[in-house]
């Protein structure tokens, strides 16, 4: 089992099985053919986004506001 998208697309992509990842993530190989969908079944999860740095970031302005701003983009996820 691989756990990270990308590497378990790239896998999947070289032919080495089959990929469980977000569409959102697959949408160019699927348009352009380089993966076809093994089934049309969808699954319905929950997920939790984790915003992650380093202790000695949060003397830089700027992260703050990118937290800030994912943190607004990303609420009507909740």
């Amino acid at each position: 089992m691989i756990e990270d998208f990308l590497v378990a697309i790239k896998a999947a992509v070289l032919g080495q099985g089959l990929a469980l990842v977000p569409l959102m993530l697959v949408q160019d190989e699927l348009a352009d053919g380089t993966l076809v969908e093994f089934s049309p079944a969808r699954l319905s999860v929950d997920h939790t986004y984790h915003i992650a740095h380093t202790a000695a970031s949060t003397r830089r302005p700027y992260v703050q506001q990118v937290v800030d701003w994912l943190r607004a983009s990303l609420a009507h996820l909740n």
